[in-house]
């Protein structure tokens, strides 16, 4: 018939080739028997494998099972052909429509309450009702609390004036850090050790406030529990196990739970005092980093609020960026209401959106200082696909991603911040210091788009928003910066420590190889840098 084909040659180990013996003495009805019940074994030995796969899943908090993230990725694709394979043995040429009907369907269900897997975060309250989240109740928020609020930074600035009290008028820092996944938080940290240092630990103790996003914003609050810390250490805090601590894998647990789990069934919970959460890979990158870390960062909110009080630590705000509408969700130890306010002021009539919120109050009775400060972290450094999108407990349900979207350095953060206490600023200060660190060059070489394919004119407007996402938050905080340098009359200094990522391109991950530790190491020896960096020394030690 048409739709046999007559076999004479086959390829043999690798590139024979061989003729094919003469079967034409074997019962045809046998032989399809027997390649038919070999199928069918085949599919029921895929299926065995498909879920010891899945049960070699549940021991991913095991150290000996995790897989590197490369193995972790063929396997995931491998489980995926198993199924197809199976499916295909069954099921012959119905199998591409019920495999598309089943997609449809699943696509479907996950609508549905019971078929959704959302991530949370840890330490939230998900079993009571939810918070208003409304334009009405937004506004009410940010205009409440505001006096009481910008009274207790008062007090905070009056505690960090006490603690300089022996310069006449010291210089106050701000610190911005930019995300990239692990080479910021490497670069960040690094930097921190070795201007403390060289600054004879005057760095820390005149910082105020630390702001930024994803990793940069990890290296800074590991380095500011152990200045916490420091008197409790049993090491210096600019011993380089912290810096390797830091700097160690977090994508291998993840690929393994997006492998394992994610994207197929979740059976593991999280039990966390008394609220249950379900496992994925969110958990396992909080948990590497506790391992990493040795549960240096295993604190709740509240535990950050009477040390940055009494300014014996700089206050950090996170901010998470709202999928739902883009705004910025603030999160920090402290009450900041002041920094949502935009209402209209002097002569000015509009109507403006309101841009920030406060973490602490719209989820208040969520138990919000209860949250993990692990949790806090993670939402700021949420990278889509990698790390799964946290929900909260609010109605509409909102959905935050990586604080980078908005605000990659912190900048609009300190910008308000400095605005709002200008006066004191102006008072009790002889300037205002302002220490960048960024994954990437600033001052970026101009592409030559002259020659390009079909597909890259296609596709380059929307590639080209993407890249240049970060060059116009520049743009716009370099003109903020100048606007801001005319209300105050102390001088601005802004130092930008830059990780060379130019030639040799640095991975965006949450992992690094030991020759990018190395590049990031090396940085601080280029020669913009070294300027950087003496000057930013002789500055604080005036």
């Amino acid at each position: 018939s048409k739709d046999k084909w007559h076999v004479e040659t086959y390829l043999h180990n690798p590139i024979k080739i061989k003729h094919a013996r003469d079967i034409s003495h074997y019962d045809e009805s046998m032989l399809k028997s027997i390649i038919k019940q070999n199928h069918l074994n085949a599919s029921f030995f895929e299926i065995a494998i498909f879920i010891s796969l899945f049960i070699f899943g549940l021991f991913s908090e095991i150290p000996f099972f995790i897989i590197p993230a490369g193995a972790s990725i063929i396997l995931f694709f491998t489980m995926l052909f198993i199924l197809m394979s199976a499916f295909y043995t069954w099921l012959k040429g119905w199998t591409t429509i019920v495999i598309v009907g089943v997609f449809i369907l699943i696509n479907f269900l996950s609508k549905s309450e019971f078929f959704t897997y959302s991530n949370m975060a840890y330490g939230l309250n998900y079993n009571i009702e939810n918070a208003d989240y409304s334009v009405k109740n937004l506004k009410k928020l940010s205009s409440s609390h505001n006096k009481k609020d910008y009274e207790n930074s008062l007090a905070i600035l009056d505690n960090w004036k006490k603690k300089n009290s022996s310069a006449t008028k010291p210089k106050i820092i701000f610190i911005n850090t930019s995300g990239g996944g692990t080479r910021s938080t490497m670069w960040t940290f690094y930097m921190l050790q070795v201007i403390e240092k060289l600054t004879d630990e005057k760095l820390f103790h005149q910082t105020h406030l630390i702001t930024g996003s994803s990793g940069g914003m990890i290296g800074a609050a590991y380095f500011r529990e152990l200045y916490l810390q420091k008197k409790t250490l049993k090491k210096s805090i600019y011993a380089p196990e912290y810096l390797t601590n830091i700097s160690k894998d977090l994508l291998n647990p993840i690929a393994f739970s997006i492998a394992t789990n994610d994207f197929f069934l979740r059976t593991k919970k999280y039990y966390d005092g008394k609220y249950t959460y379900w496992k994925d890979r969110g958990y396992s990158f909080e948990r590497q980093l506790l391992i990493n870390t040795d549960n240096a960062l295993n604190k709740r909110l509240r535990d950050y609020h009477l040390p940055e009080y009494n300014s014996e630590i700089p206050i950090m705000i996170l901010s998470p960026t709202v999928i739902n509408d883009a705004r910025r969700m603030l999160i920090s130890a402290q009450p900041i209401s002041y920094l949502t306010n935009n209402n209209p002021i002097g002569k000015v009539t509009s109507e403006p959106i309101v841009e920030n919120f406060e973490f602490s109050r719209l989820f208040e009775k969520q138990d919000a200082s209860n949250l993990r400060f692990t949790s806090a972290l993670r939402m700021s450094a949420t990278f889509p696909i990698i790390m799964p999108r946290v929900s909260l407990p609010s109605n509409p349900q909102i959905t935050v991603m990586d604080a980078g979207m908005r605000d990659n350095f912190g900048k609009i953060t300190t910008y308000r911040f400095i605005y709002t206490f200008k006066e004191w600023i102006n008072s009790n200060t002889s300037g205002i210091i302002i220490i960048s660190f960024r994954d990437k060059q600033k001052n970026l070489k101009i592409k030559d788009n002259s020659l390009r394919s079909i597909t890259e004119t296609f596709f380059s407007p929307v590639g080209s928003l993407y890249e240049n996402l970060f060059p116009i938050q520049d743009y716009n905080q370099d003109d903020m910066l100048q606007y801001l340098g005319d209300n105050l009359e102390q001088p601005i200094d802004v130092f930008d420590f830059e990780l060379d990522n130019s030639e040799n391109n640095i991975s965006l991950s949450w992992h690094l190889t030991t020759k990018e530790k190395e590049i990031v190491l090396n940085s601080i020896y280029s020669v913009k840098n070294q300027k950087v960096l003496n000057k930013l020394v002789n500055t604080i030690n005036e």
